[in-house]
């Protein structure tokens, strides 16, 4: 907590002397506030580095900086829920129903989750993941097998029969 009430008060500092400007983009906002981080700021010594710079820490840290590359990044954003498994084997999540499978029935699972693209979630169990879960298509399984032949044919809407019902 402290550490986010020192980049607030941080903030604060750079609004209160922005204004003093009165930048008329976000493009000039960005600009003086990267200027404002890497001249003053990284250059201005700090108590919690004994009275070093956060430039001149950085520069004296000789290990390699390590990037995340794309799959860790998704990873690290991922959302997280638990969810108990009913006895069909699936689960409810964003108000869509998941088939997860029956060897999770009444168990608890974690389910990890992108919510801005719910076609796919993760399925994991005290720690490991244990497979994928896709949204659950009524009538997209069944056991009945037509030849071409005798397949019925899709037969094309006439309309809301609710709303035929209802005139």
């Amino acid at each position: 907590k402290g550490k986010i009430e020192r980049i607030n008060r941080t903030v604060e500092d750079f609004l209160a002397e922005v204004s003093l400007q009165n930048p008329g983009t976000l493009e000039e906002l960005n600009k003086a506030f990267f200027a404002w981080v890497e001249e003053g700021y990284n250059h201005h010594s700090h108590s919690s580095l004994e009275g070093e710079t956060p430039a001149g820490r950085f520069q004296k840290d000789t290990r390699r900086l390590r990037f995340a590359n794309i799959d860790e990044l998704r990873d690290a954003f991922l959302r997280e829920e638990s969810r108990k498994v009913d006895k069909t084997g699936c689960v409810k999540l964003c108000g869509k129903t998941y088939e997860v499978g029956l060897e999770w029935v009444r168990k608890t699972v974690d389910l990890r989750y992108d919510p801005f693209d719910l076609e796919e979630i993760e399925v994991w169990h005290k720690g490991q993941k244990r497979g994928l879960a896709r949204p659950l298509i009524i009538g997209e399984y069944n056991e009945v097998s037509y030849s071409k032949k005798d397949a019925p044919t899709p037969q094309k809407s006439s309309g809301s029969r609710l709303l035929s019902i209802l005139e």
